[in-house]
């Protein structure tokens, strides 16, 4: 069952469906993650394995996912409407750094390193999002270690085509 971002349950562990019982949700959440770059990167048995681990959520316009500063931890991949990820300046106004749509991946830097949030993340339209949070995670690497790897891998080339690209922007700024 999804629920809405900010009710109880929504950092509780997700638990994997057992393999007897088919999942609706995780049918949902497979069929979701199809639609993204994700099914690239993954063939069909390791995209099922990997929708186990995670759970929809849903965000109305306007809602704030995560706050700069928030200790929660886990990713997110929009796989409808559209999020702004702010900044806060040295005087607190908060600057929209980028706006992400569909199949974009988000909030993996807490994830992976345990650290507090980088950045604010609004839902700038009503949103749909598989994620994976630290509990789900730290399951998938004790039951699943060698698909964990490649998660990771995936999420270290993100993040190295991200750096890539901030590199150049900030060249231009230095120009």
């Amino acid at each position: 069952m999804a629920a809405k971002l900010g009710s109880p349950g929504f950092m509780n562990t997700i638990e994997p469906a057992p393999p007897s019982a088919p999942d609706p949700t995780h049918a949902l959440i497979l069929q979701l993650l199809e639609q993204t770059s994700w099914a690239t990167d993954f063939d069909q048995r390791q995209l099922g394995l990997f929708a186990r681990y995670m759970r929809v959520m849903y965000a109305d316009a306007e809602v704030r996912i995560f706050t700069e500063g928030d200790r929660q931890h886990f990713l997110a991949i929009l796989t409808d409407g559209k999020v702004d990820i702010m900044k806060e300046d040295s005087n607190g106004a908060r600057h929209v750094v980028v706006t992400l749509n569909h199949g974009k991946t988000f909030g993996e830097l807490s994830l992976l390193d345990g650290g507090p949030r980088s950045s604010t993340a609004v839902a700038r339209e009503d949103c749909t999002l598989v994620v994976l949070d630290e509990d789900a995670f730290d399951d998938l690497e004790d039951a699943q270690p060698a698909l964990a790897a490649r998660i990771l891998r995936v999420l270290a080339r993100m993040l190295s085509q991200r750096l890539r690209m901030t590199s150049g922007r900030l060249v231009d700024h230095l120009l």
